[in-house]
């Protein structure tokens, strides 16, 4: 048939379909490289038209937030096919941001404080028992409190903000006031993993002039300077961020030091060292030195389109946000395994060729509106 032949017929006909047939036609002899596809879920809304999932633990319970039907934005835990929301502080919203494995989620709900004239937001832990709780600090009233990680042995961390001042907090348990991560600068701790290893940033004069900094015992790393940000740490130390003067995000250990990974943003990476992220507004898996769009990998055909892979668990489950009918609504992808023919036959590897160029090809022309977009 030719390569020229095939690769047109790539691009006018769907992708999972050309490179299933191609596949199918060859007479492979290995038929043994192992690929992943996954089973989605929608994990539906709190009676809203929208839902974002932010973090995952190892038991599958998946914490977000979504609006409600009242139009207001609230933290949600999911488990077992139940989404139920988590409340606020008296205000209108809130957001968890992370769970470990005994279900304690943290994030940050709106509470109105006496004196002050409006809405401020405020740390919070929650449990199945004891609800929603505020997390308490030592920073002034009229500042701002988040917690954004949380690991395994119950530390929290996050850090408060007022306009342009920021410090960074750690909660060594749900009961005591938290304490500065460091006592100088503005810095906000971002994760934390069953180390207690914290990372985090350090702010300049501006927002804008931010370093990644690893906090290990006691000892301050600076992980990538100006014009970055790093989102998650595993519990073998490796760490992902980016780079904002450079395309693409990267993923950095002690031994190796920082690498550009092939994707926009990356988000989370679990004790495998796989990461979870997205490019050009689709959501992505990076392993092995190989990104790969995660829309490719769905066992079954969907309407969806996947943008933004926030987290992924050690059995690798990954949650995001996507667009179903034009609406964003929090998803989780549970792996499945599947043999996918090796490419050792010719046509086996014309068809390997034909399916690589068309994802590349699919991926550019989908996006081309959108090439300006997610930079951030």
């Amino acid at each position: 048939m030719g390569v020229y032949l095939m690769l047109n017929i790539v691009q006018k006909f769907s992708l999972t379909t050309v490179a299933t047939t191609l596949i199918s036609l060859g007479s492979i002899a290995n038929p043994a490289m192992a690929a992943t596809l996954y089973n989605l879920t929608d994990l539906g809304t709190l009676g809203g038209n929208t839902s974002y999932a932010y973090g995952i633990n190892n038991r599958g319970q998946v914490v977000g937030s979504s609006l409600t039907a009242s139009g207001n934005m609230q933290a949600f835990i999911w488990e077992n096919g139940v989404m139920t929301g988590l409340g606020a502080f008296g205000g209108n919203a809130s957001i968890a941001n992370d769970i470990n494995d005994s279900g304690q989620v943290v994030g940050y709900a709106e509470t109105n404080i006496a004196g002050w004239g409006g809405w401020v937001k405020r740390a919070f832990v929650w449990d199945s028992q004891a609800g929603m709780q505020q997390l308490s600090s030592s920073s002034p009233t009229f500042y701002n409190t988040s917690a954004t990680g949380i690991n395994n042995r119950g530390e929290i961390v996050g850090y408060s903000w007022f306009y342009h001042a920021s410090q960074s907090l750690l909660w060594e348990n749900s009961i005591d006031p938290a304490s500065y991560i460091v006592n100088n600068g503005n810095n906000n701790a971002i994760d934390i993993n069953n180390s207690g290893q914290i990372i985090g940033l350090q702010l300049g004069s501006q927002l804008l002039t931010a370093s990644s900094l690893l906090w290990d015992k006691n000892n301050t790393i600076t992980i990538a300077g100006f014009l970055s940000n790093v989102n998650a740490i595993n519990d073998r130390g490796q760490i992902v961020g980016k780079n904002y003067l450079n395309p693409n995000a990267f993923i950095w250990d002690k031994n190796q030091g920082i690498q550009d990974i092939d994707l926009r943003n990356a988000y989370d990476i679990n004790n495998s060292g796989q990461v979870v992220g997205s490019s050009s507004n689709r959501a992505f898996i990076w392993e092995n030195g190989i990104a790969t769009d995660l829309n490719l990998l769905l066992a079954v055909t969907s309407q969806w389109q996947l943008k933004e892979a926030k987290a992924i668990n050690n059995n690798g489950q990954i949650v995001g946000y996507g667009s179903l009918d034009g609406v964003d609504h929090a998803f989780l992808l549970t792996p499945v395994s599947e043999e996918v023919p090796e490419p050792t036959s010719i046509l086996g590897i014309i068809s390997f060729g034909a399916y690589c160029f068309g994802s590349r090809w699919q991926r550019k022309n989908k996006s081309s509106h959108l090439n300006n977009s997610n930079l951030n």
